[in-house]
């Protein structure tokens, strides 16, 4: 595969590294099912792209176009693809995708742009919109316009005949590209289609060309690849911007609603990969037959040729025995013969059987083994994850194995003066190693960055995410007698409780769950807070007197998830893991941890992020303030769900809109 990686390298002018990230590989029968979804529309951004099938046809017919003689595309491949566009076919049809579109041929990521449009404003034929290119995609996306109601489009295109021929087509305004700005300014939506290597429009272009609008808001949705439109435009005031990632967020794009379809859909792709593996594996079947005859051939001529020079050489002694068919020589020799005969034929076949056994059932019975630290919460956390796994991979031996983190080592020092990774890096260490073949983490105790060469696979949905207050009073936060002594090494839980409680006095505490409720019974404080998830999995809910609001005591990055990691290059692992990945969980931890990620990676500052989706939108509130509580900024924004590092910018501008900007300064440093 090195030789092909270096190719796109080298055809794209991306350098490899840069390249890597996006690669993926799929072998046999995974592949052959990839190709067919990918065709199917069913692997779009938009499910059940039509466009794609297109696409797929077109790339088949320029590797098949024979070029100095030779075609790319032959035999086995040929077939692969002739199917492909075959499935694709099939699926759209028979499995009715896009339905509720009223048209499979109308989902596109141009048509998803349009309808986003359309709900966000209403009524479009009041509407000055701007349509930037004029290829397939701005065809498509005009026609939607079109038909979406919008009375005045205007069109504009590099080059101006292709403007104007569309525009011709649809009713609509043509104007040169050369008056961009001007067009843009007049425009109350612009959607760009053109697909440009350069930005179209920069955010210096677009905030002079706000500054003319007096205060009128802005939509624009870039659907090209590469962008047309600087992502930074999207931070200007008045401008609401939706890319191609965001678009494939809302529920035109998403499976919402289709899973019926859907279903049908994956079954039909998986029939196809099979009947198409089938034919594949009767190759070697028949090449194998072939060479079994050929070789069964020669061998009998050959034992037919040793009893026939035997039989001469008994005639020529006198010895005839070819008068007497059912002497008991003849009969001994031709059972001679055949019985050597079948010796030979079977050795081969009888040596592959043996040989092929033992190979494959050491497979079977592959060792992975399960790092974690050695805390009941730990092994109990790692139960929970090998409980998904195991029904899944039966023919896994999977094998825990207890690692002593710094963090379980120094158990008295401040965990704020400790560093980063306390509780991770030892268990990372020895998936580095090759000691381990997995970790599991809870999230919230990882770093945004994580180790060259591991890569965090699968994180298990999301436990209760809020913290809880214990206490011997058997009270809420606001029924604390005062200087009640409450527990707690964190800095973040530290600042809040002062915060809404300057009344009470914090105890550092550090230990497993079990420790600190003992702790706070009295022997060290009065209370203490604890991370609702770890209680309630430790089957310890019982001792929860409140729980508190994620909205006005924020949770730290990732709190209540469970974060499986393994070694980057080791495909077969993060296959495996794949299949327990929580995709919404995904989502909201991205954002809760890019929040971070801005303020330095770690949990040494008083912060916290908490996301929440509703679908294809999600509520990220954050939080940020001094240890002693004397200062704190919250803020709480919304944006789509599947542009969670554009929500966690758009957080922390909103931090700095309420006068936090000096602690982020402070936090990042």
């Amino acid at each position: 595969m090195n030789h092909l990686r270096q190719f796109l390298s080298t055809y794209s002018g991306v350098p490899q590294a840069d390249l890597e990230p996006y690669l993926y590989q799929f072998k046999e029968g995974d592949c052959v099912r990839h190709l067919f979804r990918v065709a199917s529309g069913l692997d779009s951004m938009v499910v059940g792209e039509w466009e794609i099938l297109g696409q797929v046809r077109a790339a088949f017919s320029a590797a098949s176009s024979p070029k100095a003689g030779i075609s790319y595309v032959r035999g086995p491949l040929s077939r692969l693809f002739h199917q492909a566009l075959r499935v694709g076919r099939r699926v759209h049809h028979d499995a009715n995708l896009g339905s509720n579109f009223g048209d499979y041929r109308r989902r596109s990521v141009s048509h998803v742009g349009v309808r986003l449009v359309h709900r966000l404003l209403g009524n479009l034929s009041q509407k000055q919109v701007l349509l930037i290119g004029a290829g397939n995609a701005g065809q498509l996306a005009g026609r939607a316009l079109a038909a979406a109601g919008a009375g005045n489009l205007v069109i504009t295109n590099r080059t101006y005949g292709r403007a104007e021929e569309l525009s011709t087509e649809l009713n609509a305004l043509a104007v040169p590209f050369e008056l961009l700005s001007q067009s843009v300014s007049n425009s109350d939506v612009v959607i760009s289609t053109t697909s440009s290597p350069e930005y179209l429009l920069q955010r210096t272009k677009v905030q002079e060309i706000m500054a003319q609008r007096a205060s009128r808001p802005l939509l624009m949705v870039d659907i090209a690849v590469p962008r047309d439109i600087d992502p930074e435009v999207g931070l200007l005031d008045g401008v609401s911007l939706y890319d191609i990632d965001g678009l494939s967020a809302t529920s035109d794009a998403a499976s919402v609603g289709m899973e019926p379809e859907i279903a049908v859909a994956e079954d039909l792709v998986l029939e196809e990969t099979a009947t198409l593996m089938e034919w594949w594996e009767s190759l070697d079947t028949i090449s194998a037959i072939a060479t079994i005859r050929e070789y069964a051939e020669n061998v009998r001529r050959a034992e037919v040729e040793k009893t026939m020079a035997r039989l001469r050489n008994r005639q020529a002694a006198g010895l005839d025995l070819i008068d007497d068919v059912d002497s008991e020589a003849f009969v001994a020799h031709l059972d001679a013969m055949t019985s050597a005969l079948v010796k030979k034929l079977m050795h081969h076949p009888t040596m592959y059987l043996k040989e092929g056994k033992d190979p494959a059932r050491q497979e079977d019975t592959k060792v992975v083994r399960v790092g974690t630290r050695a805390s009941t919460l730990a092994r109990l956390q790692t139960d929970l994850v090998l409980n998904q796994l195991r029904p899944l991979y039966p023919q896994l031996d999977f094998q825990i194995v207890t690692v002593t983190t710094h963090g379980d080592a120094n158990a008295t020092a401040p965990l704020a003066g400790m560093g980063l990774g306390v509780f991770v890096k030892e268990i990372e260490q020895q998936l580095l190693d090759g000691r381990l073949d997995m970790a599991v983490h809870s999230l919230k105790d990882m770093p945004t960055l994580l180790p060259e060469g591991l890569a965090l696979i699968a994180l298990l949905p999301r436990e209760d995410p809020r913290d809880v207050l214990v206490n011997r009073f058997g009270c809420g936060l606001d029924q604390l007698p005062e200087n009640t002594r409450i527990g707690t090494s964190s800095p973040r839980r530290q600042s809040q409780l002062l915060s809404l409680c300057p009344n009470v006095s914090v105890v550092p505490i550090r230990g497993n769950v079990e420790t600190r409720l003992r702790k706070s019974e009295g022997e060290e404080c009065d209370g203490a807070i604890l991370a609702a998830a770890g209680l309630l999995r430790l089957g310890l809910a019982d001792r929860i007197t409140e729980y508190l609001s994620p909205q006005s005591f924020v949770p730290p990055p990732g709190q209540g998830i469970m974060a499986v990691e393994t070694r980057a290059d080791d495909d077969r692992m993060a296959g495996i893991l794949r299949a327990i990945d929580h995709a919404p969980t995904r989502y909201a931890a991205t954002a809760e941890r890019a929040f971070l990620e801005r303020l330095g990676g770690g949990c040494q500052v008083p912060v916290g992020a908490y996301a929440q989706s509703d679908g294809e939108l999600m509520n990220l509130t954050v939080f940020l303030g001094t240890t002693d509580g004397s200062e704190t900024f919250q803020a709480k924004v919304r944006g789509l769900t599947h542009s969670p590092h554009q929500l966690a910018a758009d957080a922390n501008l909103a931090i700095v809109e309420r006068g936090g900007g000096r602690l982020l300064e402070e936090a990042g440093k």
